[in-house]
């Protein structure tokens, strides 16, 4: 994978056409070179608008307390961009709307069935319980 300077974005290819002229005695002709920019060093990659990238492994984290964001920066002087992850807590409101969810699914598994005089019936799911 590399990183398309100009355009700003990844490229998941390996193979990059670029446009030149060719001289010849009928006159200039439209051609492409062929680049394998894994092939490439860096100088090169640079002088084509390319950059490697490293991603780093992403971190395990409580999915229910917590964000995975990902961080993305290029590094100009040594012409590699970094995918790396970082964790962020969720925010209290966040928290607080997960929490609810969890008890409303609690009650409603609860009110699923009423025992009476030892007998247990089941609920319509259709009906309002409060």
């Amino acid at each position: 994978m590399f990183y398309d300077l100009k355009n700003k974005s990844l490229k998941y290819d390996d193979i990059f056409l670029k446009d030149v002229k060719i001289q010849n005695e009928e006159g200039e002709i439209d051609a492409q070179d062929t680049y394998f920019l894994s092939a490439c060093d860096d100088g090169l990659l640079k002088e084509l608008g390319f950059a490697k990238v490293k991603e780093e492994e992403a971190p395990s984290f409580n999915e229910k307390t917590q964000k995975l964001n990902q961080v993305q920066n290029y590094d100009e002087k040594s012409n590699l961009y970094i995918i790396s992850y970082e964790i962020k807590e969720k925010t209290l409101e966040e928290l607080k709307e997960l929490k609810l969810e969890e008890l409303k699914a609690i009650k409603e598994e609860k009110l699923l069935f009423m025992p009476f005089k030892n007998t247990t019936f089941q609920i319509d799911t259709e009906a309002k319980i409060n």
